[in-house]
Formats: C-alpha cells, sequence, structure tokens
C-alpha cells in the first residue's frame, strides 16, 4: 500500500521535476550551453533539492527566478484563470462555458497561455491574477525608479572607465552593476581611484544612520581611503569583511562568522536567524564551519582580512613536529648556559655542515585496479566543482609538481590516468615540500574516495578501492665537468619503497619491523659496481607481487642501496656540501602485526635469495 501511494504521487511530483528541468536548460542554453548535457546528471544527484538547485543556478547566472506554481497557491491559480475565462465566454461564446474544466484539464500547467490566446481570439484586454506578495507600494516603485536612474547615469560613466584602461571589463559592467545595487556611485568612484580618474560625478553623501547588511557596506565604502577596496571587489577581488588584527581564537571565530553570514545573505537568508545559536555550537571550529557552508553553496572559501596570511594553518599540523624540535632544543641550550659566541659559532656550524646529498623524489599512486566507472568518479571528485579542489591541491603542494587524472576520464590517454607527485628536493625545504604534498594528495584521495562510495548505490557501495603505491628516491652528487660544460651528475644511491593505499578508519597504533641486510663479507667489496643493478632486480620482483593477497596490504617494503661515495663540496644544485658514505644495501618490512609481517617476510625472502643467487652473492 505504501508503495501504492508513492506511485500514485510520483506523476506530480516528475511533473515538477520536469518544468524545472526546462528551466535550468533555459538558464544553461542561454548562459553556458556546455552545461546542457549535465543537466540530468546534476538534478540526479539533488533528488529532492531540484528547486533549490534552480535558485542556485539562476543567482548564479544573475537571472530571475521563475519556479512553477505547487499545491494550494498552484490550485487558487487555476481557479483565477478559470473565473477569467469563463467571463470572456459568458461575454463572447456561452456555448464554450460547459468545456472550460476540460481545456483547463487539457492546458494543466499552461492555464496562462490558454487565456491569453482566448484574449488575443476574442480581442479582449487581458486581466492576469496577480499575488499579494508581489505588489508593491508606492514608496517601493519609487526607489526602483530612482536606482534605475542613477544606473542609467552611472553605466556610461564606467564604461568609459574602462574602454580606456581595461576594456576586458566591459562585459562585466552588467553583473558588477546588479551585484553593488544601491552603491552604483560607490562603484564607480571607486574604479576611478583604482584607474587614477578624475570622477565626473559628486562623491554620494552616506545616510547617517544606515541599515544594516547592504547599506552598512555602502557607508564603510563611501569613508576615506576605502573607494579602492570596491574598485578590487570589482576587478574579481572578493570583498571581505574585516576583522580585528588579531590571531586570537575569539578574533578568529568572530571572523569566521562574519563569511559565514555573508555566504547566509546571499545564499539562503531564512538562515540567518539561527547564525548565532550555530556558531556558539561550533566555537573554535567556526574555520571547519565555514568550510563546509562553501562547499554545501558552492562558494569559494576566503581567508578573512586583518589577520594575516593564514596559509601557514593548512601545513601546521606537518610543521608542529619540526617546530616543537627546535623550540626543544633552544630550551636545552638555554638550560645548559650556552654563552652568545658559542651559539654563534654552532649556528655557522649548522651553516656550513655536510649533509646527506640531495635526491630525485617521486611518489606515484597505481590506478590499474579501478574500473573504469570508479576512475571516472575518482577524477570528478578529485577535481571538485569548477575544478576548486584541484586549484586547492595545487595551491598546497607548492614546491613539487602533482598530476591527477583530467575530469573527463573517457578522453584521457593511458599516460594522462596518473596520480603522482614529483620534486627535486634539494636541500630541507625540497624535502619538506614533497612529503607534505603526498600527504596532502593522500588526504584529497581519502576524502574522494568517501564521498564516492556515499553517493554510490546498491552493489557500487561495496566495490574494494584499493591503490598499491610506489615511491623512488634517486640521491646524486654534481661536480665539475673536465671540459667546463656544466657539472656532471652522478647516482650515489637510491630507495625504492612499496606500499597498498586503503581507506581505514584509524592509522595502526604500533608497527612491526623486520630488516635484511643483503651485503655480506663477500658482496659488500662488489657493491660500488653492482649496487643499482642489485636494487633494480629486487625492485623488479617486488612489483609483480599483489599486495592485499601475496603481501599484506597495510605491509610497506623499502629497498635501500649505496654505492658508497666521498663527501663533496657545495656546486651547481647542490647548495650544501655532502658527507661521505659507505656501500650497503638492505630491504626493509614494515607491517601493523606481528603476523602480517612474518606473511609479507615469507613472500619477500624467497625474492631476496633469487636476486642474490642471480648476482652470485650470498647475503
Amino acid at each position: 500500500p505504501a508503495s501504492a501511494a508513492a506511485a500514485a504521487a510520483d506523476p506530480a511530483e516528475d511533473e515538477h521535476v520536469k518544468e524545472i528541468r526546462a528551466l535550468i536548460c533555459e538558464v544553461y542554453r542561454e548562459h553556458n550551453p556546455s552545461k546542457l548535457d549535465d543537466v540530468d546528471n546534476l538534478l540526479s544527484k539533488y533528488k529532492g533539492r531540484e528547486e533549490q538547485v534552480y535558485r542556485s543556478i539562476c543567482d548564479k547566472y544573475k537571472v530571475e527566478v521563475k519556479l512553477p506554481k505547487k499545491g494550494e497557491e498552484s490550485k487558487v491559480t487555476v481557479e483565477k484563470y478559470k473565473e477569467l475565462i469563463t467571463e470572456i465566454y459568458q461575454e463572447h461564446n456561452k456555448d464554450k462555458l460547459g468545456e472550460i474544466d476540460e481545456l483547463l484539464k487539457k492546458y494543466t500547467g499552461k492555464e496562462k497561455t490558454l487565456y491569453m490566446a482566448i484574449c488575443t481570439k476574442y480581442k479582449v484586454e487581458p486581466k492576469l491574477p496577480t499575488s499579494k506578495k508581489k505588489k508593491k507600494g508606492a514608496a517601493t516603485t519609487e526607489e526602483e525608479k530612482a536606482r534605475l536612474e542613477r544606473v542609467a547615469k552611472v553605466k556610461p560613466l564606467i564604461c568609459e572607465v574602462y574602454q580606456a584602461h581595461n576594456p576586458a571589463k566591459l562585459e562585466d559592467v552588467d553583473q558588477l552593476l546588479a551585484k553593488y545595487k544601491g552603491k552604483e556611485e560607490l562603484l564607480y568612484h571607486g574604479i576611478c581611484e583604482k584607474y587614477k580618474v578624475e570622477p565626473k560625478l559628486p562623491k554620494p553623501e552616506v545616510p547617517a544612520a544606515p541599515e544594516a547588511g547592504a547599506a552598512q557596506a555602502a557607508a564603510d565604502a563611501a569613508a576615506p581611503g576605502k573607494e579602492a577596496e570596491v574598485a578590487r571587489a570589482a576587478d574579481g577581488a572578493a570583498a571581505v569583511p574585516s576583522a580585528p588584527p588579531s590571531t586570537s581564537p575569539e578574533a578568529l571565530g568572530k571572523a569566521y562568522g562574519d563569511l559565514i553570514r555573508e555566504v547566509y545573505k546571499e545564499k539562503n537568508e531564512a538562515k540567518l536567524e539561527g547564525l548565532p545559536k550555530l556558531l556558539e555550537k561550533y566555537s573554535g571550529q567556526e574555520q571547519d564551519l565555514y568550510l563546509t557552508i562553501c562547499k554545501k553553496y558552492g562558494v569559494t572559501p576566503r581567508d578573512p582580512e586583518g589577520l594575516g596570511d593564514l596559509d601557514w594553518m593548512n601545513t601546521a599540523e606537518e610543521d608542529f613536529g619540526q617546530l616543537l624540535e627546535i623550540l626543544v632544543g633552544a630550551l636545552v641550550l638555554y638550560s645548559s648556559g650556552l654563552q652568545g659566541p658559542d651559539a654563534r659559532s654552532l649556528a655557522a656550524w649548522k651553516e656550513v655542515r655536510r649533509r646527506p646529498p640531495p635526491r630525485a623524489l617521486s611518489h606515484r599512486f597505481e590506478l590499474t585496479g579501478l574500473h573504469v566507472a570508479q576512475l571516472g568518479q575518482l577524477a570528478k571528485e578529485l577535481h571538485g566543482p569548477e575544478d576548486l579542489r584541484w586549484k586547492r591541491l595545487r595551491e598546497r603542494c607548492q614546491g613539487a609538481e602533482v598530476k591527477i587524472p583530467p575530469k573527463d576520464i573517457f578522453v584521457a590517454s593511458p599516460q594522462q590516468r596518473v596520480l603522482t607527485v614529483e620534486c627535486d628536493g634539494r636541500g630541507p625545504q625540497g624535502r619538506r615540500a614533497f612529503d607534505g604534498a603526498v600527504a596532502n594528495l593522500t588526504s584529497a584521495i581519502a576524502r574522494a574516495v568517501r564521498e564516492c562510495i556515499e553517493e554510490a548505490e546498491g552493489a557500487a557501495r561495496f566495490e574494494k578501492w584499493v591503490l598499491p603505491w610506489k615511491g623512488e628516491e634517486v640521491a646524486f652528487v654534481e661536480s665539475a665537468s673536465a671540459e667546463g660544460a656544466g657539472p656532471i651528475r652522478t647516482e650515489v644511491s637510491v630507495e625504492y619503497r612499496r606500499g597498498c593505499w586503503t581507506l581505514q578508519r584509524r592509522p595502526p597504533v604500533q608497527t612491526h619491523a623486520m630488516r635484511h641486510t643483503l651485503c655480506g663479507p663477500d658482496v659488500e667489496a662488489r657493491l660500488p659496481q653492482l649496487w643499482r643493478q642489485l636494487a633494480d632486480k629486487v625492485w623488479f620482483g617486488l612489483q609483480k607481487l599483489t599486495w592485499g593477497s601475496a603481501v599484506p596490504a597495510d605491509a610497506v617494503v623499502i629497498i635501500e642501496a649505496n654505492g658508497g661515495h666521498q663527501a663533496q663540496p657545495a656546486f651547481g644544485g647542490m647548495r650544501t656540501s655532502c658527507r661521505a658514505a659507505r656501500p650497503s644495501a638492505s630491504v626493509v618490512i614494515t607491517a601493523p602485526t606481528e603476523e602480517e609481517l612474518e606473511r609479507a617476510n615469507a613472500a619477500i625472502s624467497p625474492l631476496l635469495s633469487r636476486v642474490l643467487g642471480e648476482l652470485h652473492a650470498n647475503a
């Protein structure tokens, strides 16, 4: 019975969805035809929230909302059209009175079209039904008339400035005037100040007691020095509410509260009333709350003004350990009675001390285990709406090169279907940039996979998401060539890493490890010649093993091989000198439990024996 009732209710609901779909297509057809193919997917993704989707699209393209009537309001409108049509037939064609109900049923949802056609046929002046909610008083009409006059006066002046100084902005003038509705003259003055142009209109006076919201913004913009801020916002820079020049938790909370209020004013004014309780509930988590709201309404997040550069917050967790180490070291040195001259000598030594050689670093996630549908959904979630997530990821991974599959995975070549991080890694900054990029990409993958699972239906929710990964670190030294043609780069060691990414609720509490030394007395003397051959053979065999079956999914294997090298002075791309190293070769296996460690060792030990046998060496 419940399903029968739902089935009975479906046709009306489906009809309403079809009407909304037609309205969305109408907007896209006029403003962004490339989006027409995505309409069905969009409505399927936001099923039950079609009106909200349509309103968001109208808001984005500055289009008037024309939602179809539903429920009681629709019935009232139909009755009004029935009365108007009856009135016409009563006067001009009484024979048609008995057909009115049938006509209205035939033209359901198109009553206005039917009524207008009848008026045209009988040459009757239409008397369209109006809603009391839409009636405006005389004062509102006068205000709108005054605004239109202001726009007509200001728009040519703004176009004149842009024509002379920035023609690319001419096509945005209408959108700017709509955005700064009621502040057109302030906008013009701000643009004039930005481009150092003498305004042709007097500066507008600000009311003594402006209303909250737009009027307050106008008052702020009219203050000395504020016109340039309006111009910057007009030229594409987001207008951000000011915040106290402090990074205290209270200041951050207030600043992000202002940003949330701005989003609600633009996207959902009904939420403003409950905002104080919401901020109280998420006290201390205002930034996370703001980012969640921006994601919900498709708004690009911004940092509050007046709080300085907040980008450090993105990497604060990963930098905290290093910062704590420096602070502890400083406290130990201070408590030991270190004097000023000794501290300066220690700092000088740190600058010139020999370090490990620089390394070329890479980390790659393998996508061959995912079928095409999984890969396409993963790429879509990694890019995010309008590529916002991908842009944000690149911002967080500065100093390293990150590659992810293109959004349209079906037209991508096999070479483009990659998830990689690469970095030169010279010096501590390069290494830190690489490690941070790997951590950020891994975090982005985890979030994307979770969203793929949440949006999946049926059996797709239980599909496995397993991404084997491999890392390579090749160390090198540089020296001058005999001909002076440039530095010669010589590889001196390599480190291969192999593991597997799976979606885990929490990381393992502890890790067990086992180390195999591959350079016994009869091998060490030959390592300078065969270290790379040995490492590559083990690496080639390791890649043939399947993680999750032959080797536990949570196991990680590290291959280290060093041919040995002498200390090298700073040269060319080597900003610091590097210390000497002895030849060495080893394989390290780690796993969360002893049982998994034994399983991994049982799979890898035969491989090591076989490789050493082929090289006629014994560990």
